[in-house]
């Protein structure tokens, strides 16, 4: 009998130590923070709209995929944006931002201080102008004035000068109750040094991984530091940058954390009670990887 019961108490732990990977499923987004990572390609684009009805898009995919972002966001109700946040300025990021302007009212716009002569870059520049909209300049300890429940700031960039477009994404942090979110935009390992500098304790349940997976993001001391429960990765099905890299996956697969990823799962929606996360795909993604 003794060892019965010890089998059973092992057995009772083993599978409370599994709930903490498990994403429950939802019934209702009622009162919920929701995100959304819209499928647009080799891109990136989230909308996060908090329990207080407001809304937040970071990015909006590439040129080729605007209207899509348009389409998605009507699809979901929103008439309005009221934060709107361009990590930086590649094309895949900001391609779609201009179209975002031209169909929606914005309340405050963010951008990296990083400019470029790009085409999609003086689309945005053109489309904010004509909607008389101001372009904040994202600086690290810059809070966002997004919901009275959520803490909201960027942790990215600092106010000094990087070695490329990537290095001066504007990597956003929420905190909603005892959630919290990480949205790494296309920020490198030298950006994750640094914010672990600034910010020793920071953790999140939910990591938007950086750079759609590349070999230039996510490092070990990175993921082991923040622990996500999940791991969200945007990146176009078999795209010619092999996204996501072998190592990042290895590393996502040994700490154990949940991966989901556009490339195989299309829209990827998520929610927050503040408690806990919840999701509507039935099952993670995979950790495979271009070989």
């Amino acid at each position: 009998m003794k060892k019965i019961c010890l089998l059973l108490l092992i057995l009772l732990c083993f599978l409370a130590g599994c709930q903490d990977l498990h994403i429950p499923s939802f019934k209702t987004s009622s009162g919920m923070l929701e995100l959304h990572s819209i499928d647009v390609g080799q891109g990136d684009s989230t909308l996060i709209l908090s329990p207080g009805g407001r809304t937040m898009l970071i990015d909006a995919g590439d040129n080729a995929h605007a209207d899509e972002v348009v389409s998605y966001l009507k699809t979901k109700g929103i008439s309005h944006i009221d934060i709107l946040i361009g990590s930086h300025p590649d094309a895949d990021h900001i391609g779609g931002i201009d179209a975002v302007i031209d169909e929606f009212p914005v309340g405050t716009f963010f951008m990296s201080s990083h400019k470029s002569k790009s085409k999609s870059y003086r689309d945005v520049l053109r489309a904010a102008k004509e909607k008389d909209l101001p372009i904040q300049t994202v600086v690290a300890g810059m809070k966002i004035d997004f919901d009275k429940e959520i803490e909201a700031f960027f942790l990215s960039p600092f106010d000094h000068a990087y070695m490329s477009s990537n290095q001066f994404s504007a990597v956003t942090y929420l905190r909603y109750k005892k959630n919290r979110f990480l949205l790494m935009g296309d920020a490198e390992a030298v950006n994750e040094e640094e914010i672990l500098k600034h910010y020793p304790d920071l953790r999140c349940d939910y990591l938007k991984i950086g750079h759609h997976g590349s070999k230039h993001s996510t490092t070990d001391i990175f993921l082991r530091t923040v622990r996500p429960r999940v791991a969200i990765i945007s990146c176009g099905y078999k795209n010619s940058f092999f996204h996501p890299h072998k190592r990042v996956m290895e590393l996502l697969k040994k700490n154990g954390i949940l991966v989901y990823r556009t490339d195989e799962q299309k829209d990827l929606i998520f929610f927050s009670d503040g408690i806990d996360l919840y999701t509507d795909m039935p099952s993670p993604g995979s950790y495979n990887y271009p070989k």
